[in-house]
C-alpha cells in the first residue's frame, strides 16, 4: 500500500518567554522575537490534488492570526497542539504539525500516526505498470 501525502508551510512573527527558565538560559526568561515557522502534513486519498495546498494553507493562516505580532505564553509544543486542535475538524486527515523557532530549533507532534510507521487512514489505489 502506497501512503501519499502533502504538506504546507506558513510562517509567524510572535514574541514569547519562559518565565522557569534554568540559570543558563536565563534570557528566555524575557519577551523575546521569533519567526516562528509552521508546516503542517496531511494523508490524501489520490494524487491529484485530494486537497489543495493553497486552500490548506489559507486555513492554516487564520490559525495563526490569533499570535501574529503577539506576546504569547506558548513553546512550539503548544503551538502545536493549537494548530491540531484548529485544523483537525476541517482535516481529519491532518497527521503532523511542526512548529519551530527561526527555522532553527522546534517540537513535531504527531496523531493517527503510529511508531511503527504510517499507517493510512485512506487507502489510496495502486497503479498498473
Amino acid at each position: 500500500m502506497t501512503f501519499c501525502s502533502i504538506y504546507v508551510q506558513s510562517q509567524f512573527i510572535a514574541f514569547h518567554r519562559w518565565e522557569q527558565a534554568p540559570q543558563e538560559v536565563g534570557f528566555l526568561a524575557s519577551w523575546h522575537r521569533h519567526i516562528f515557522k509552521v508546516r503542517v502534513d496531511l494523508q490524501v486519498l489520490h494524487n491529484d490534488r485530494g486537497l489543495e495546498f493553497f486552500l490548506v494553507q489559507k486555513d492554516l493562516n487564520a490559525s495563526l492570526d490569533l499570535w501574529r505580532e503577539k506576546k504569547v505564553y506558548k513553546s512550539c509544543e503548544m503551538f502545536c497542539e493549537d494548530i491540531f486542535e484548529a485544523l483537525s475538524p476541517k482535516y481529519p486527515s491532518l497527521f503532523r504539525v511542526e512548529v519551530s523557532e527561526d527555522g532553527e530549533n522546534g517540537a513535531v507532534i504527531l496523531r493517527n500516526f503510529p511508531s511503527a510507521g504510517p499507517t493510512p487512514l485512506f487507502p489510496f489505489p495502486k497503479t498498473s505498470e
